[in-house]
C-alpha cells in the first residue's frame, strides 16, 4: 500500500504557509521551501501589519486558516495582537510581526510539515504537462526534490516561470509594477499613540510633504511617498510600525534592481528617522528597532492561468461558479511611476472613470479556481499575489488575508489531486469547494452571500 502523496510548496509567506497547513490537514506529505530565514513572508520578514480586507459587506469574508493562525497568536503571545472577535467582524487586526514569525514556526512543527529555510529554487524539471522535480540550493549545495504535486507561493511565479509556463508582469500598457515598500519599526517614543496622531494630522499638509521631501533629498534620494503612514505594534507601547518608505523598483525579479532598492529603502529610512527625531514632539529619542528583511513587493510576475481575473470582476463583486475564495479589498494601485495611489483616470488610462467605485459591489468578489492553475501543467498551482489576474485586479487580490484564503484553496486542491491522480483542471471545483468549507473557509455563493439591505 503506497504512502501519502507528496506536495512541495515553494514560498513560505502567508499563502505558502496556509497552503502547506491545508495540504497536510488533507493527508499529504508536505515540504515547504522558503528563501528567507523565517516563514511568514511579508507578515513577518516584511513587517506588514495589520491584516486588512478581512471583512466586506458587514461580514467576515476570510476565515479558515486565518482564524487558526490568529487564534494561535492570541494563545502564545496574548499581548501581541490587538483584537480578535470570534467572528472576525473587525476591518483590521494588528499584530507584532515577531509573534507571527514564532507562531507559524510552532504551527508548522505541530503539523509535521518539513521546512527548508534559506533555500532558493534554481531549476524546474518538466516532463510534458507535469513537473517531475525541482532543484534547490542552500548551505548543503544543490539538491533535487521530487514531488507528486507542486505549489508556487513564491510571490514571483518562480516555478511557473522556470518551468517555461506563460507569465505576465506589471501593467498591460508598459509592464511597470506597483511601488514597493521597505517597512520599519521605530522605538524609544515617549508616547507612541501621540506621535502617531501627530503624524496623521500632518500627513496631508502640503508643508509637511515638502518637509518630508527635503529630508529625503538630504539623504541623497527622492521620496516616492505622499504620507508617513503608521500603525501601533501590540505589546510594544513605545513603538510605531511605518508603512514607508515606498521604493520604485524597475523590475522586482531582476537581481540588480532589487539589490539597489534595498540600499535606497534603508537610506530613506534614515531620512525618516531624522525627521521624527528633529520635528515630531515625543520622538526625539526615536531609534530604528527593526528594518524589514524582505521588501514589501506588491507586484511582480503572475501566472497566465486558465482564467484571468479582471478589474470588472472585482468592482462588480462578481461571484463565479468555481469560486474558491473571496476578496474584499478595493483596487489599490501604488503608482508604478511616482508618488501617490492611483485613482480611476490615471489607473485605467481613460479620460472618464470607468467605474463608480474601485470597491467591490456588495462588499466582496469571488476568485475562481481557474486563476490558480495553467492548462499547460497538470500538477502545479499558484497561490498568493502570483495568481492569474490583471494588473488592476491584482491590486485588490494581493492583500494578505486574501492570500491566506487562496493558499488554503490551492493546498487542498493539490492534496486532493495528488491523492486521486487527477490533473489540476480535472478536479471538480464543486468538490474542492466542499472541502474548503468543511475546513472552515468561506466561499461566495456557498456559505458567504451578499447581504441585501431592506429599503
Amino acid at each position: 500500500m503506497s504512502g501519502p502523496k507528496r506536495v512541495v510548496v515553494v514560498g513560505g509567506g502567508m499563502a505558502g504557509v496556509s497552503a502547506a497547513l491545508a495540504a497536510r490537514r488533507r493527508g499529504a506529505d508536505v515540504l515547504l521551501i522558503e528563501k528567507c530565514t523565517c516563514v511568514g513572508g511579508t507578515a513577518a520578514a516584511g513587517l506588514v501589519s495589520p491584516f486588512m480586507g478581512i471583512t466586506g459587506g458587514g461580514q467576515a469574508v476570510v476565515r479558515g486558516n486565518l482564524y487558526r493562525i490568529l487564534s494561535r497568536i492570541r494563545e502564545l503571545f496574548p499581548d501581541s495582537i490587538d483584537a480578535f472577535p470570534d467572528d472576525l467582524s473587525v476591518g483590521a487586526i494588528s499584530f507584532d510581526p515577531e509573534a507571527m514569525k514564532h507562531t507559524l514556526d510552532v504551527m508548522l512543527t505541530e503539523s509535521g510539515i518539513a521546512v527548508l529555510l534559506d533555500t532558493v529554487v534554481s531549476g524546474v524539471e518538466r516532463e510534458g504537462k507535469r513537473i517531475r522535480a525541482i532543484t534547490v540550493f542552500n548551505k548543503s549545495g544543490f539538491r533535487q526534490i521530487e514531488g507528486d504535486c507542486f505549489l508556487d507561493a513564491s510571490g514571483d511565479a518562480d516555478l511557473f516561470f522556470r518551468a517555461g509556463l506563460p507569465c505576465r508582469k506589471g501593467r498591460e500598457s508598459d509592464g511597470r509594477v506597483q511601488a514597493s515598500t521597505l517597512r520599519f519599526i521605530a522605538g524609544g517614543l515617549d508616547d507612541a499613540p501621540a506621535v502617531g496622531r501627530a503624524l496623521d494630522s500632518l500627513d496631508r499638509d502640503p508643508g509637511f510633504l515638502r518637509l518630508l521631501a527635503d529630508y529625503g533629498r538630504r539623504a541623497g534620494v527622492e521620496p516616492a511617498d505622499m504620507h508617513f503612514q503608521n500603525f501601533p505594534v501590540p505589546g510594544r507601547p513605545d513603538s510605531l510600525l511605518f508603512n514607508v518608505p515606498r521604493v520604485l523598483i524597475g523590475d522586482p525579479v531582476d537581481g540588480d534592481d532589487l539589490s539597489a532598492a534595498y540600499f535606497t529603502g534603508r537610506r530613506l529610512i534614515r531620512a525618516y528617522l531624522a525627521l521624527l527625531r528633529e520635528r515630531i514632539p515625543g520622538a526625539s529619542r526615536a531609534v530604528v528597532t527593526n528594518t524589514a528583511e524582505a521588501m514589501g513587493i506588491r507586484e511582480s510576475r503572475r501566472i497566465a492561468g486558465a482564467y484571468v481575473l479582471t478589474a470588472e470582476d472585482v468592482v462588480s463583486g462578481r461571484v463565479f461558479e468555481d469560486s474558491v475564495a473571496a476578496g474584499a479589498w478595493m483596487i489599490d494601485i501604488h503608482n508604478p511611476a511616482g508618488k501617490g495611489v492611483l485613482g480611476h483616470t490615471v489607473a485605467f488610462g481613460e479620460k472618464e472613470p470607468r467605474f463608480a467605485s474601485l470597491c467591490p459591489a456588495g462588499g466582496f468578489f469571488g476568485i475562481p479556481y481557474r486563476c490558480l492553475y495553467s492548462k499547460e501543467c497538470d500538477n502545479l498551482w499558484a497561490a498568493g499575489r502570483c495568481v492569474s489576474a490583471s494588473h488592476e485586479a491584482l491590486a485588490a487580490v494581493r492583500i494578505m488575508p486574501t492570500c491566506v484564503a487562496l493558499g488554503e484553496a490551492a493546498g487542498i486542491a493539490a492534496a486532493l489531486s495528488a491523492a486521486r491522480g487527477v490533473p489540476a483542471d480535472g478536479l471538480p471545483a464543486g468538490d474542492l469547494a466542499d472541502r474548503i468549507t468543511e475546513d472552515g473557509g468561506l466561499i461566495p455563493g456557498r456559505n458567504l452571500r451578499k447581504r441585501i439591505r431592506s429599503l
